[in-house]
């Protein structure tokens, strides 16, 4: 087939090969005119500035320091913002937040309170009703009194 290009392309078939078969491809080619591929393509390309590939290759090497550096810079920069956010974000999870002391009802108050438990297991700590002779926890008898 011929290309946008104007150059002729040639497909093959795949070919399913086994592990270690051999596969032989003669091909013929015959020039028909002097000119090369790389003149023709570039004819059909528009023209570029008068001595760009010079100017190109003797900035290429610059252009490549100078996009290193950048990456260099920046990538310092990001690792810096890291351990910026990780070491404030430490110092602020270790500030111990104080809560006030929850206030007692008093006088009216505490007979008009829920009734709740009064006592704890002397075993195991766990609250227990004032009708309990033993521990629903831990299954001690409750101390009386």
């Amino acid at each position: 087939t011929t290309g946008r290009d104007g150059l002729t392309y040639h497909t093959l078939t795949p070919v399913s090969l086994a592990p270690g078969e051999t596969y032989q491809l003669e091909g013929n080619y015959r020039l028909t005119d002097n000119l090369l591929t790389a003149s023709v393509l570039a004819e059909q390309q528009p023209a570029a500035a008068p001595n760009s590939a010079a100017t190109e290759s003797a900035t290429t090497g610059a252009d490549d320091l100078n996009l290193a550096l950048i990456a260099a810079v920046a990538g310092a920069i990001l690792v810096a913002a890291a351990a910026g956010y990780l070491l404030l974000s430490t110092r602020q999870r270790s500030r111990r937040v104080v809560k006030p002391r929850p206030r007692r009802a008093s006088g009216a108050r505490a007979s008009k309170a829920r009734p709740g438990p009064s006592r704890f297991c002397h075993n195991c700590g766990q609250p227990t009703n004032p009708a309990d002779k033993f521990c629903r926890n831990c299954g001690a008898e409750l101390r009386q009194g």
